[in-house]
């Protein structure tokens, strides 16, 4: 019963998530390296879905495909996987502003 809360509260945010990047103009990407979080970024609206267990560089290659090689401007990640944190900073840009 609790897990079901949880994916339920889950999905609502993830669907606000991606109203709110798509009412802002902005493509959602969703990255998971399990089949239920794949499905669960699908089912929430992201615009491109895409599977870890590809590995580091294809997911980077993957990103760079639908961002015209830029990168990413920001990500969010919420995994406490071992290298999560790392790929989300391969595959966001670096701005250079001065």
């Amino acid at each position: 019963m609790t897990l079901r809360k949880y994916h339920t509260d889950t999905k609502s945010r993830l669907d606000l998530g991606c109203q709110f990047a798509h009412a802002q103009g902005l493509q959602v990407i969703g990255i998971d390296a399990r089949d239920e979080g794949l499905d669960l970024a699908r089912s929430s609206g992201a615009d491109v879905v895409i599977d870890a267990r590809i590995g580091k560089d294809r997911v980077i290659e993957e990103v760079k495909k639908v961002t015209d090689q830029k990168g990413v401007d920001s990500a969010l990640t919420l995994s406490d996987a071992l290298g999560a944190a790392a790929l989300a900073c391969a595959i966001t840009k670096v701005s250079h502003s001065k």
